[in-house]
């Protein structure tokens, strides 16, 4: 659609909050030179900078900075800033601004009382690591954008500026604003005020409102949202902190327990956590460890498997937690259509994996797959910022002999000749924190449960 040479912003709308600060919206470009100018509105005071971009370079990303006034009025506000390229092709992006919320604010922590939450907060990272658990990251609150947790955007980005860094100074990094379905209204707050998102080391967020079913207009804008996190980070990494997958639970008739079928499970969680890999995340959280449609079995009537005994869920975490964990994801493509791909260089050894779903209805065996792996560096983002660095003469391990049974297993290849570019990002350090996730109210660990050999399914950010 671009062509070669093009200068667009990377989304089309963004919400800032009411108070006046600073927000952040990236311009993707090659071979061109652009130049932005701002429509009629009251809301950007200037952009910095207003031109750039270069007629000979390379494909980037590149930031700018928006400085905003305060919204002293009663009613949202809009602006709209133009982008023009070389071509004279103009994109727009669409500046939302709320107006302060003077509404009954009786269920809301109110600032007075702020110092005192992230009192209770550092209360509990002290004690849990006193009874011998190193917290990781805490979320300031779970679904903030729920009737029943009550803060606003804005609260959220007060709370992060005024109490953020007390909290970081723990030595346990602080994840923000973990709305039920990543929100934009929430998740923008956050990385648009320059401040509070200095006192976020993860933005977190949950699935509930959609992610893998393309189809639906609705759920690809939030899927295209929160895959388009990852550029606007400047370094830091995005989290799935929580989703399930349980239709049919409410039912009496057991054939109608979806989450017991395998083509459920894998149409669901493989799916949805091949596609948050692909889509730059860096950890994923499945919501409940031990339960009937969790990882691993409980004592419920509606569990198929026996107490303690690993679900087919945790079979298929386990192939992102046993292989994804401590490595960094390199760009690769499938030689056949009915393959889904991600793959993972470990650094160490120079061992790459790759994780594959058989979306077929029949078993596929390696000459299917391609007898050559491609492993490609024509993701764009990999040109921006990969590194050049080449790899050759690696030992690959396919993680996925694809039988139709399961779709989803192991076969291994020796010294193929491959060339590909390390990726910008790299897994969490989780080399005292590597277990399957879990989480207790809003407050997340990975860790790893007695006795177990199972991983989270995370990768780092570097």
């Amino acid at each position: 659609m671009w062509g070669d040479s093009y200068a667009r912003f990377v989304r089309s709308d963004m919400t800032v909050t009411s108070t006046e600060g600073t927000a952040e919206a990236v311009i993707d470009w090659q071979q061109s030179t652009w130049k932005i100018t701002l429509g009629e509105g009251n809301i950007v005071a200037n952009v910095t900078p207003t031109s750039g971009g270069d007629n000979n370079g390379e494909h980037q990303f590149t930031q700018v900075t928006l400085a905003c006034n305060a919204n002293i009025s009663m009613d949202t506000r809009t602006q709209v800033i133009r982008l023009t390229d070389r071509n004279g092709t103009t994109t727009e992006l669409t500046i939302t601004q709320e107006w302060a919320d003077k509404a009954d604010d009786t269920d809301h922590l109110k600032p007075e009382h702020y110092a005192d939450y992230a009192d209770h907060l550092i209360r509990y990272i002290d004690f849990m690591k006193q009874n011998g658990v190193d917290i990781y990251a805490v979320s300031v609150q779970n679904e903030p954008d729920m009737d029943f947790t009550a803060w606003t955007p804005q609260e959220v980005v007060n709370f992060l500026k005024q109490e953020g860094a007390r909290i970081r100074e723990t030595g346990v990094k602080l994840m923000s604003p973990e709305a039920c379905g990543y929100q934009p209204e929430y998740t923008d707050a956050v990385l648009n005020d320059a401040e509070a998102f200095a006192q976020t080391d993860i933005v977190a967020g949950h699935l509930y409102q959609g992610f893998t079913d393309l189809s639906s207009s609705y759920v690809k804008d939030r899927h295209d949202y929160v895959c388009a996190l990852y550029p606007r980070l400047g370094g830091k990494t995005w989290w799935m902190t929580e989703h399930l997958f349980n239709d049919g639970e409410t039912e009496e008739d057991p054939s109608l327990w979806q989450f017991w079928e395998w083509d459920y499970n894998f149409s669901h969680l493989a799916k949805e956590i091949h596609m948050c890999m692909d889509g730059y995340c860096s950890a994923y959280v499945y919501w409940y460890l031990k339960r009937f449609y969790g990882m691993i079995g409980d004592t419920d009537e509606r569990c198929k498997e026996e107490e303690g005994e690993v679900s087919k869920n945790g079979y298929i975490l386990a192939h992102y937690a046993r292989y994804a964990t401590g490595t960094t994801r390199i760009a690769v493509t499938s030689a056949s259509e009915n393959i889904e791909a991600t793959a993972y260089l470990n650094e160490a050894t120079g061992e790459v994996t790759l994780v594959l779903l058989n979306q077929s209805d029949r078993t596929l065996s390696h000459p299917d797959i391609g007898s050559q792996p491609s492993f490609s560096s024509r993701n764009q983002r990999n040109k921006k910022y990969g590194t050049g660095r080449r790899y050759r003469n690696q030992r690959i391990r396919i993680f996925a002999h694809i039988r139709k049974k399961y779709r989803i297993g192991t076969h291994r290849i020796l010294n193929h000749k491959i060339t590909q570019f390390k990726q910008h990002e790299k897994n969490l350090p989780f080399e005292s924190h590597d277990g399957i996730g879990f989480r207790t109210g809003s407050r997340h660990s990975v860790r790893k449960p007695a006795g177990s050999d199972t991983r989270p399914a995370t990768h780092r950010d570097g």
